[in-house]
């Protein structure tokens, strides 16, 4: 469930960006948060204890390699060109940490 609260944490952090994380149930109250997040999931689900695991989580995994491998990962999804990537940059590890 970790995948999901850091889906909705972004989105929650791109429409309330004054907003603290508790009130994140709020944003996704009148939102598809199953179609937005995953399927089965209600915004009640996405309550603080939630996402206050979820970063427990980043910062016991390391958060400079969480979000490091996010940053490739999500470039290599999106087919994003990288102009003047180091060698060897394709050959980076991907663990899949969520």
């Amino acid at each position: 469930m970790y995948g999901q609260a850091i889906k909705a944490m972004i989105l929650n952090g791109l429409g309330f960006t004054q907003r603290v994380l508790y009130l994140t149930p709020h944003f996704f109250r009148n939102k598809p948060a199953g179609h937005l997040i995953g399927e089965g999931i209600t915004a009640a689900q996405l309550n603080d204890n939630l996402l206050d695991r979820t970063l427990d989580a980043i910062h016991a995994y390391g958060c400079s390699s969480f979000y490091s491998q996010l940053a490739v990962h999500s470039v290599q999804k999106l087919g994003l060109p990288l102009p003047n990537r180091p060698s060897g940059f394709d050959q980076l590890p991907y663990r899949r940490c969520l």
